[in-house]
């Protein structure tokens, strides 16, 4: 765990996250000091407001919750697709049973991965007012079926090429994540009328934190 500038809001690095999901029988994981990616979690880690250093990508599978990012509360449930980015505070506010299939990912991995920033920030600025979004069965299927391929990668041996492999994986992820965005405003023009201020503001958090 490491302090913020808000010393009564913790903030989880990776490797945080990854001492709090480990049991005595956790195998060791590639890139485990900069990459989490499970299927079916339902750990409640985070009833408390806390900060996260990561890129969280995460898809409902069971059950519903409700969650706080940066105060507006925002509900969870089976195919729903959530998006959170580092440093943001984030509660999960419901006893509710929820399970999920997530992957975290680290400033510092995102920076050696090959994606183009500039031309995907206009679809996750569509994030900034509601960072969930319900998917249609067969997104579901296809964004749980690339989290289960990138957990499978890093549980097996390191090879000469295990992080283009993994690297791949999540940049295949990200622009899987881009066109169910453009799917949902092409259905729901209405959510293009953001917050002007919020957009710019978090548009220079994500590109500060990604070294652009």
């Amino acid at each position: 765990m490491e302090n913020t500038h808000n010393a009564a809001i913790p903030c989880f690095s990776i490797s945080a996250l990854t001492d709090l999901a480990r049991t005595p029988d956790t195998a060791p994981r590639l890139f485990s000091q900069e990459l989490i990616a499970r299927c079916d979690s339902e750990e409640q880690w985070f009833r408390f407001p806390c900060r996260i250093d990561a890129f969280i990508i995460g898809v409902g599978t069971e059950g519903e919750t409700s969650v706080s990012f940066n105060l507006h509360e925002f509900k969870l449930k089976k195919d729903s697709i959530f998006i959170f980015t580092p440093k943001n505070v984030l509660q999960v506010n419901s006893q509710q049973y929820f399970k999920a299939d997530v992957i975290a990912i680290s400033p510092d991995f995102m920076r050696r991965i090959n994606i183009d920033i500039k031309n995907m920030m206009p679809l996750f600025l569509k994030f900034v007012e509601n960072p969930a979004l319900t998917l249609t069965p067969e997104e579901s299927r296809s964004m749980r079926g690339m989290i289960a391929q990138i957990e499978r990668e890093t549980r097996g041996p390191e090879t000469h090429f295990s992080f283009d492999i993994v690297s791949g994986l999540i940049a295949a992820t990200i622009y899987k994540v881009g066109d169910i965005m453009y799917h949902y405003l092409a259905e729901h023009p209405e959510g293009q009328n953001n917050s002007h201020n919020r957009a710019e503001e978090y548009f220079k958090q994500f590109t500060h934190l990604l070294g652009e």
